[in-house]
């Protein structure tokens, strides 16, 4: 069985320039370059950022909570 982790870990890393890093706290980060373009917390929780507008828009439609930290 894939998780949903292991699909999204393995097409993030096909782009061009992304690397997967293991952090600290068990998180699996998306990286490009210096910048993180989000992290897996195993199957259950992701945190990616947005362009503002999108972002409104997938917390109106009910697809994204916001950050717990943020």
């Amino acid at each position: 069985m894939v998780t949903v982790e292991h699909r999204i870990i393995s097409e993030a890393s096909s782009w061009p320039g992304v690397v997967i890093v293991r952090g600290a706290r068990g998180e699996t980060s998306l990286r490009f370059g210096r910048c993180e373009l989000g992290h897996l917390h195993g199957d259950g929780v992701a945190h990616f950022a947005f362009p503002i507008g999108l972002w409104l828009g997938l917390i109106d439609e009910g697809h994204v909570e916001p950050h717990p930290l943020g």
